[in-house]
């Protein structure tokens, strides 16, 4: 008879057992990882996203849902180009008036010039056509009184030009547009004069009601 194990299990160790060997402690078994060997960290296991790492927008799923960004308000945006069409409107209208009152002024300045020159010319008839019609029927202005407003040639012997820096206003009502205006008188010599117009507009042309003018 041959010596039994002491224990009474066949086979001692460090003996490989019958059917097959058995995987050593260490080595791999089933595909799984060796004890003592973790999966690092930062690789994709089971389709989930690194660490670290933060998913796209739009991913597929297994990762965060895409978020819309948030929609910017328009009102602040609308409200600026309302202020700037505002703004536009204000300064293309404003232009035209500008323009407009100023192209009043130098018409009414030219039609005291006009006057002016008659006198210097002592044509009567020239500043007789000067003369508003609602100032000849009211007999506000005669021929007579023209004649010898012309008279006093140091009024108008030496004139060269006027001005309207020293006053003017334009009115209009009821369809009556008028003017009032006050300026220098140039000559060619000294003294200087002045003069104030009231205008009247009919038919589109500025016409003379009254008219002052005196030289220093």
């Amino acid at each position: 008879m041959g010596q039994n194990d002491p224990y009474g299990q066949p086979g001692q160790y460090g003996q490989q057992p019958q059917g097959g060997q058995q995987p050593q402690y260490g080595q791999p078994q089933g595909g799984q990882p060796q004890y003592g060997q973790q999966p690092q960290y930062g690789q994709p296991q089971g389709g989930q996203p690194q660490y670290g790492q933060q998913p796209q927008y739009g991913s597929p799923p297994g990762g965060y849902p895409p978020v819309a960004p948030p929609r910017k308000s328009n009102v602040l945006r609308n409200i600026l180009i309302v202020v700037g069409l505002l703004v536009l409107a204000c300064g293309v209208g404003g232009y035209f008036l500008f323009n407009k009152g100023k192209a009043e002024i130098q018409a009414a300045q030219q039609t005291v010039t006009g006057f002016m020159n008659s006198g210097k010319s002592n044509n009567s008839g020239a500043a007789w056509d000067l003369v508003s019609q609602s100032a000849k029927d009211a007999g506000d202005i005669t021929q007579e009184q023209l004649a010898g407003l012309f008279e006093q040639r140091v009024l108008f012997e030496d004139f060269q030009s006027v001005d309207s820096d020293r006053s003017i206003s334009i009115n209009s009502t009821n369809g009556v547009t008028t003017a009032s205006v006050a300026g220098n008188v140039t000559y060619s010599s000294t003294p200087t004069g002045t003069y104030e117009a009231d205008l009247i507009k009919e038919n589109g042309q500025w016409r003379i009601i009254t008219i002052h003018i005196k030289r220093e």
